[in-house]
Formats: C-alpha cells, structure tokens, sequence
C-alpha cells in the first residue's frame, strides 16, 4: 500500500501551519483556561493532529493497493441428456440406479478436477443448458449447436479441456468432426451406452414428395434396416389410418440387412393427409420404437399450368421449360404466338418471350390475362414492342432511344423482399454472365421492386434487369433482357449442377403462380409443427383497397383432436398480426379465426398438426467410432465411465495449462477508508475527554 499526494508540498506546509495556528488560537491565546503543562502540550498535539489531519483530507490523496489474484484455467464438462442414453433400459429400478451411478461418478470427476480447474458444467440435447440434468429427456441431440456455444463462450478464456459425456448419437445439426474445427482446445470423450448389436428391425427413411395430387398415382419409397435377423421374415405395411392400403413381405438374409420396398397407392382426399409404414415385430426384439414411422404428404387438386409463350424459337425457351419442369408442382406448355389458339383461363401463369413483339401485339391475350388476373412475366428480347409493353401497366416504362441494346451484369438489390434466395445461389448469380437489355430510361412503378438491377460494364446504374410488381392483387414480372439460357449453362458448368438457376426461377415461378386467396382475412401457418418447437400463427387483414391493416381484433378459437378448444387473440406485429402458442400436445388442430372490419365479419378456417420427433428412441445402439474420431482427432483421448478417475488423473497432471498469476493495482480515494472515519472520532473524543476532566469545558 502506497499513500499518493497530487499537490505540491508547500500546501503540505500551509496545511500544518493552518492546524498550528487553530492549535495556538485555543490553547495559548486565552490564559484563563488553566491546564498542567503536559496535559497542555497533549492536547495541543491532539488539536494539531486533527486538523492537520482533515487538511491533508481536503487535498485528495489516494492509497495505491497491490493485489494478486491466481485464477485457475477452465475445464468444460458437457453431459448429453437425450433419451437415447436410456433408451434400452425399461425397468424403472433401473433407470433410477443408472442415473444414480453417472451423478455419483460425474460429480466425483468434478469433484477432482475442481482442485486444479474451474470446472464448467453443460447439459446438451436439442437445446443447450446450463448445470447436469440427469433427466435424459431431450428428444434431440445437436453436437454442432454444443460446439458452437461452447466456441462462443469460452474461446477467449484459458481452457484446458473440454470433456463431451455422450453415446456417440447424433441426429441435428453439422457432422460433428467439421463442427469442432476452430475452437482450439484438446477434446476428451467419455462414451455411454452400449455397443453390442440387439435384434432390432426397422424404418431408416421414406422418400417422397411433400406435394401430391388427387386421383394420381403417388410413389413411395421406403428404406429398412435389420440387424441379428437372419433367416427370419419381415412384413411392411402401409396405412392410412386403420386402413390397409398395401402391403409386402421381406426375407432377411444378413444379419446386418439393408433393403428398399417401393409402394403406390392413389391419394383420394385432399388436405394435409397422415400415412403410417409399420414394420412387424421379430422374435426377440425389444426396440419397437423404430417399427413405424408416420409421414404427411400434402394432397392437392391438380398441377398448376404455366403457359410458355414465344414471339420465335429462341434457347431460352428450353432453359426455362427444362428449370420448370424439374418441380413437380408445375406443368408447362409452350408455344408460338403466331401458332396458338388457346383458352389462357386454363392457365395460372403467362410466360411471355418477347411479347408483346412488333408483329404481334396479343392485345386480345393481355386484356383477357388482365381481366381474369392470371399472373403475367414479360422477357424481353430484340423484337420487344416497348412501347406497347408500357401500355399494360407491367411495373415499368421504358423510353427506348432507338434500337440499342446493352451488355448488363446482375447485381442482386438489398431493397427486394417479395421472396428470398439462397446465400450460395446469390453468390452463383454474381458470376452469371450479362443478358441484353434495351438502352433507354427506366421508370419504376412505386408497387414494383427490384430482384436484380443492372450493372453496365463498371457502372451500377439504377436500372432495373429483373422486377416483381404486385397491383390490385394482380402479380407481374419483367425481365428486361433475354439470355437466360447463358446463365443454365454458366451454373452447371461453374458448379455441375442447375440448382441456383433452378432455384432462382422456382422462387420467381412460386411467387407469380401462387394461387392468391382474396379473403380479406389470412392466416400464415406452417401445416407440421415437431413437438420441440412452439407453434407461431401469423395473420394478414387487408381492407377494401387491399392495403394490409392491424388497428381490429383478430380473434382465433384452436380446437384439438379430442375436442378441446382454447382461445387466443393476434397481437399486432408490424403491419400484420402474429400469435405465439408455444407448446402443445401432439395431435390435429384446427382452428377459425375471425375479426370485424367496418361493418363486416371476416373469417378464417384451416388446420396444423404437432408431431412427435421420435429421433432418439430409435438409436439404442452407442456409436463409439464416433467419440474415438472425435477424441483423436482434437488431441484427447475417448475414456468409457469406468475409467473417469484415469481421465481425471490426466488432467490433474498435465502441465500444459498452468493457473494464471494476475498483478493487479488498484487505487482508492484515502478520504473513503473506513479508518479514518475511525481515527478522527478517536482524536475528538480524546480531546473531549480531557478537556471535560479538567473543568473546561
């Protein structure tokens, strides 16, 4: 400790000069106070001292305090508390002595290392928490949100290790080997659960398509598995409710067996429907869990019509029929304009390749398009009629000067949010080369917005190369420029694949074509929701203009399977509605949402359902390749339970990560120390004492 001054010393000495001159003033001035001489002199000395003392106070100085602080590097223990930990154990005597047996030998670990670490303690499954939970029922287990928490965290702390306490299994989330890269510190693995293969057969997968259509023939795909069931026979049905709608009989011929069953069946209700595989039950087999799987497959009336019109042949015309045509959704017939003679009403979306053209103005084909509201997108090439284009209101006008044509680049506008693209397809669109756009001044409609303006040569020009305009309900499009075709090429020869294309037309396709409910009223709803995640409604109220508005009640009644109803009210949420349920029991809702609106009542019907996420029941078996992997390749080493007290030893011993000694200096204010308080008190009181004993006072 160290008394600090910030003043010259001659206010020192006016301090002690003021102090001597109060001393003075009260003991050698009046004469008629009579004290012994030494008692005189000891009060002096006391006044003196006093202010003295609260002089030098008045003046500010500081304590200069030197500290030592020894912090110890940190451990991290994360315990996996998914239900795949206790998954094949069904005895609850059992499970009890289980969880008994791993808090007793993890917190004796703790215990250990504690002497040497600060000692970090993490429960993971589907969501990360803080502490030991010895519940084991996380319906999820995420080794790469684990990792990127525990990156997070503690990247910029002296770490020593981190010890993941797990079974191996895994079933969100990043590959885990990829997901640990960067974090820097050596990983220790100690593995649960047993490896020994049990007799078990069941459902891995069932492919197919989210989107069916009524009255078709629907394919589906189903992979099983079997382990220890040799010579045995399996038989896989496909239900929709109790209803059987087919079923086949496997041979299983390995004792680890593998095979896919195909099946086809015709969907006859529409909706959001449930079907069931079931798997039979073998001989000796206790994992029942993974003998069926439920699926949902949404069952609509019929593809959506895309009419591909053409002013003449051109390579963008197969470009966008082959990108279409890759979604199942959507059906594509093309045409020449000269040649076609057909009802558009048949149609829920107008592609139109250079049209309206100089020799073909289809003005009998766009009022029909405006009258009925069939969505329209314009793609503009050299024989493109721009004046007659700006006739029809599609979101821009264009004043051509003359007949010229530039080489424009996209550029991806920050402004657009009709839809949304993929990070990599926005990067693959950058690379894309130019289309030829019209040269002339562009005028943007106030509802039309931007995907993509155009770039010429360096210059970033305000111009639009790409853009969706929504007016009176009615959705439109333009591309001012034709070449798609050199983009497909571009993408598979850049990446050997057409998905940003693909993807880049099925968004823009998806938002033209979509078939647009009217109703004053919508409510935006995921159809699944997995039982680990909380139901989020979101509504849309549009008045007369088709403005949308949230200044009314929206009010929704929510009704379960067993006929349960509860109540909700829509909070306002920017110009829209949003309602957060949070949690429910598994199972069908449906719901009727209702408001006023003037002097109407608008309503809203529809239905979602809960799902369980019955991921971890059906790995019973540890996966320790994964641990070991996981251990070796990160500097650490994979221990099973028994052996915590040689992992514990370990890294007790290790003298890689020693604790941190810190220096640390601090100041503070003299005036503050509780001393002083006290020893200013102690001098007035002394004086005081004297003072009164001899008659003074």
């Amino acid at each position: 400790m160290q008394i600090l001054i910030s003043y010259s010393a001659g206010l020192y000495v006016a301090c002690a000069l003021v102090a001597g001159g109060a001393t003075a003033l009260l003991y050698y001035k009046n004469k008629k106070d009579e004290y012994p001489k030494r008692v005189r002199a000891i009060l002096s000395l006391l006044r003196f001292v006093l202010v003295f003392f609260i002089c030098f106070l008045l003046l500010s100085p500081l304590i200069k305090m030197n500290s030592r602080r020894i912090e110890k590097p940190t451990v991290v223990v994360a315990l996996d508390h998914s239900a795949s930990i206790l998954a094949n154990i069904s005895k609850p005597k059992q499970i009890d002595s289980v969880q008994q047996i791993l808090k007793t030998k993890i917190d004796q670990f703790c215990a250990q290392l504690s002497t040497k670490y600060n000692v970090h303690p993490l429960s993971f499954g589907g969501k990360n928490e803080n502490g030991f939970s010895y519940h084991f029922t996380q319906k999820q287990t995420n080794y790469a949100s684990l990792f990127e928490e525990v990156k997070t965290r503690f990247t910029n702390r002296e770490v020593g290790a981190f010890v993941l306490i797990s079974d191996g299994n895994y079933n969100q989330g990043q590959e885990a080997i990829s997901a640990y890269k960067n974090i820097g510190f050596p990983l220790y693995t100690v593995a649960l659960g047993d490896t020994n293969p049990q007799i078990d057969l069941g459902v891995e997968e069932i492919h197919f398509n989210n989107f069916v259509f009524v009255k078709q023939n629907t394919p589906i795909e189903i992979d099983i598995f079997a382990s220890k069931c040799k010579g045995q026979t399996a038989w896989i049905s496909l239900y929709k409710g109790s209803k059987l709608l087919d079923k086949t009989s496997v041979q299983i011929n390995s004792e680890s067996f593998a095979k896919s069953v195909s099946f086809n069946f015709v969907a006859e209700d529409l909706g959001l429907q449930k079907y069931t595989v079931i798997c039979s039950t073998l001989k000796g087999e206790k994992n029942k869990f993974n003998n069926h799987k439920d699926f949902y497959l949404e069952v609509l009336e019929g593809k959506q019509k895309i009419l591909l019109l053409a002013q003449s042949p051109h390579p963008d015309i197969s470009a966008l029929k082959q990108s279409i045509e890759s979604h199942a959704l959507y059906e594509v017939e093309v045409g020449l304009a000269s040649k076609m003679n057909v009802s558009i009403s048949n149609y829920n979306l107008v592609i139109l390749h250079q049209l309206p053209s100089r020799e073909n103005h289809i003005s009998q084909l766009l009022k029909e398009c405006t009258d009925k509201q069939i969505p329209r997108w314009y793609i503009l090439g050299n024989l493109s009629d721009l004046n007659e284009l700006n006739r029809w209101q599609s979101g821009v006008s264009i004043q051509s000067k003359g007949n010229r044509w530039n080489e424009v680049l996209a550029r991806t506008s920050k402004d657009f949010n009709y839809f949304s693209l993929d990070a990599n397809t926005q990067n693959a669109i950058q690379e894309f080369p130019p289309l030829y756009a019209p040269f002339g001044i562009y005028t943007l409609d106030p509802s039309a917005q931007n995907l993509f303006a155009q770039n010429i040569g360096n210059i970033e020009s305000t111009y639009p190369l790409w853009l969706f305009n929504i007016s009176s309900s009615q959705r439109s499009s333009v591309l001012c420029g034709s070449g798609l075709w050199r983009w497909r090429m571009q993408d598979f020869a850049k990446n050997k694949n057409t998905e940003a294309f693909d993807e880049l037309i099925a968004k823009s396709i998806q938002f033209l074509a979509v078939q647009q409910k009217h109703e004053a009223l919508q409510i935006k709803s995921p159809k699944l929701f997995y039982e680990t995640e909380p139901v989020i409604l979101n509504a849309e109220l549009y008045n007369e203009a088709f403005e949308c508005v949230n200044n009314v009640d929206v009010h929704l009644s929510l009704k379960d399977s067993n006929g349960k109803k509860y109540q909700f009210v829509f909070s306002p949420y920017q110009n829209s509605y949003r309602l957060e349920i949070g949690s429910l029991p598994i199972g069908l809702y449906t719901y009727t949402a209702w408001t006023h609106l003037g002097n109407k009542k608008h309503i809203a019907k529809g239905q979602f359902r809960l799902i369980d996420l019955a991921l971890e029941n059906t790995q019973w078996v540890a996966n320790y390749t994964v641990l070991y992997n996981l251990a070796h390749r990160y500097q650490g080493k994979m221990y099973t339970l028994p052996q915590l007290d040689q992992l514990a030893d370990q890294l007790l011993h290790t003298q890689s990560l020693p604790s941190i000694i810190y220096n640390e200096k601090s100041y503070i204010e003299f005036v503050h120390q509780k001393l002083v308080f006290f020893l200013l008190l102690l001098l007035l009181t002394l004086e005081w004492s004297i003072r009164k004993w001899y008659g003074c006072l």
